[in-house]
């Protein structure tokens, strides 16, 4: 973490000494604005699934069931086969597997992340399929 928070800071003191401030704000909305996003795909694709663990309190190897699928669309070019990136970490993603017994969101993934800026509609459309 402290080589991350180094290599930004440093890229934000580049970005005043050639650019200015300006530039400087619109790099840290920018980057608030795609930290935001991330952030809510990936409380979406993991909300309200649990890994279990055992009596020696080792969680259980990662399944389909550890994650939420969703039908994509252009935008979201096969983001839909998130469970077997989660289960095969390493496999390139443009072999990714459609895991058909996976959990579903109701909705694409643009919907669904729309649902979750209104935590009341998300909670009452999720907490039925948990």
């Amino acid at each position: 973490m402290s080589w991350f928070m180094t290599l930004h800071i440093t890229m934000l003191v580049v970005i005043l000494n050639v650019f200015g401030w300006r530039a400087v704000w619109f790099q840290i909305s920018y980057a608030t604005v795609g930290v935001f996003f991330i952030e809510l795909i990936n409380y979406t694709e993991h909300y309200g699934l649990l890994r279990k663990k055992d009596a020696r309190g080792i969680y259980e190897p990662i399944n389909e069931y550890h994650s939420w699928n969703a039908a994509s669309s252009t935008l979201l070019f096969r983001i839909q086969r998130h469970s077997d990136h989660h289960m095969h970490a390493y496999r390139p993603y443009q072999i990714l597997r459609k895991i058909d017994n996976a959990p579903t969101m109701p909705y694409k993934y643009m919907y669904t992340l729309l649902l979750a800026l209104c935590p009341p509609l998300w909670f009452a459309t999720m907490n039925e399929l948990i």
